[in-house]
């Protein structure tokens, strides 16, 4: 964790939690030269005991809800009224899911980029390279009607309407995470916002795939770095 500015991005990692987490670790240089503290959030992953649904989510909240105790315990001045959670592919579905529970933080932001915002769209489209991700994860299929209510329990799309502000993005050329899946996810959103002070912007990023958005010195990032900047200042505004 690094004590800048008295508000913290949480980078989560991607691809069902079952790698490393490098492609967003490279950013955290870019989010503290913006003047944000950094917590990189580490869990289960999906294949470590107890990982997966719902093990891996739950380990989500008991960070977020750790931060206290770690901000006392470390004499770290952190304002906990103004965090953003930020994810990446699998772990965009996982910062939007926590932006929908209970925490002991105020998150003031959900920034998800290429984020699978639908178990079940994406279980039927094979997301993956072996097309089974979205299954070993969640541990059954939507299949079956206690199967369907468990994707109904994780899946961002099942759980609208949001109630913290979000910045969805997509690039163009994304093969790994469909780009009309998360424009789904953001026009549902629009539609059923019950708070007319939550913001919910989308940014699209034409040219650009699964990674490069998330590749520190690549103009994508560049463009998704100067839409947190904004939409974070618009967040801490409010």
């Amino acid at each position: 964790m690094v004590c800048k500015n008295y508000s913290i991005p949480c980078p989560l990692t991607s691809d069902f939690r079952t790698i490393d987490n490098t492609p967003i670790t490279s950013i955290v240089v870019d989010l503290c030269d913006l003047g944000f503290a950094v917590a990189e959030v580490e869990y289960r992953r999906r294949d470590d005991e107890g990982g997966g649904w719902p093990g891996t989510n739950l380990d989500g909240v008991e960070a977020l809800n750790a931060l206290p105790h770690v901000c006392q315990e470390h004499a770290l001045h952190l304002d906990l009224d103004r965090v953003m959670l930020v994810g990446h592919s699998a772990g965009g579905a996982l910062v939007l899911w926590l932006g929908e529970q209970e925490l002991r933080v105020n998150v003031r932001l959900i920034v998800a980029v290429a984020p699978v915002t639908d178990l079940e769209d994406g279980y039927r489209r094979r997301l993956s390279d072996e097309g089974d991700a979205i299954e070993l994860y969640m541990k059954c299929t939507p299949d079956t009607a206690e199967g369907l209510r468990e994707y109904s329990k994780a899946s961002p799309i099942r759980l609208l309407p949001a109630r913290r502000n979000i910045l969805l993005v997509v690039g163009s050329e994304d093969r790994d995470v469909p780009a009309d899946m998360i424009e789904k996810y953001y026009q549902k959103a629009a539609k059923e916002k019950q708070d007319s002070d939550l913001l919910l912007q989308i940014v699209k990023i034409p040219e650009a795939d699964h990674y490069d958005i998330l590749s520190r010195g690549h103009l994508a990032w560049k463009k998704v770095k100067d839409g947190i900047v904004e939409i974070w200042k618009a967040c801490t505004e409010l």
